[in-house]
């Protein structure tokens, strides 16, 4: 589920390398059942995740309390245009609701090559 519509931002990646998120979670939904992610589109209809899989390191867990940093991934090619729209997704890997966790600031860290 998308965490919200407005929050959606547009962001030139073309010369990004990596990305990281680093975000607050203020009340946990209890377990590891939900995460935070990232998604890219190039024209806000079709959405992709910023990393291969849910499984990887690159999102937040939902099941933990407090500040987490995720380790740096590799931008995927497909997100690398000068008009990339950015969004945060919850994803659920269980079954179980995510929806009752609850997160601070949420930051996506962007490594550009020089």
């Amino acid at each position: 589920d998308e965490v919200g519509t407005e929050l959606r931002i547009k962001e030139n990646l073309l010369n990004a390398s990596s990305a990281s998120i680093s975000a607050r979670i203020e009340l946990a939904t209890g377990g590891s059942i939900g995460f935070l992610r990232m998604q890219y589109s190039t024209d806000e209809v079709t959405w992709n995740n910023m990393n291969a899989t849910v499984a990887t390191p690159y999102v937040v867990d939902l099941g933990l309390t407090g500040s987490q940093l995720t380790t740096e991934e590799a931008i995927p090619s497909g997100a690398k245009t000068t008009g990339t729209y950015l969004r945060l997704v919850t994803s659920n890997g269980t079954g179980a609701s995510d929806s009752n966790a609850r997160f601070g600031n949420v930051t996506l860290n962007i490594i550009y090559d020089l």
